[in-house]
């Protein structure tokens, strides 16, 4: 666990809530570019990328720890991995 990485995610999680609610244009490409720094710290830290959809409370479910975030699948509200 890097302090950079820590750094990275938190500082896209904020990006990402800031500009998440626009309708621009500008909004959108910058809430994109903070979900790919948030992503980005993610994986420095040794974590997968959220797979989540933005501001939902859904529930990701683990299946194995060598699965990778494009083999993940929705179920209702509940993703597996």
């Amino acid at each position: 666990m890097g302090i950079a990485g820590e750094i990275k995610e938190a500082a896209g999680a904020v990006t990402e809530e800031m500009y998440g609610h626009g309708k621009s244009p500008e909004a959108r490409r910058k809430a994109q570019e903070g979900r790919d720094l948030r992503h980005e710290g993610r994986v420095e830290d040794g974590k997968s990328p959220q797979t989540t959809p933005p501001g939902t409370d859904a529930t990701v479910v683990r299946l194995s720890s060598q699965t990778d975030a494009s083999s993940c699948g929705r179920t209702g509200r509940t993703w597996i991995c």
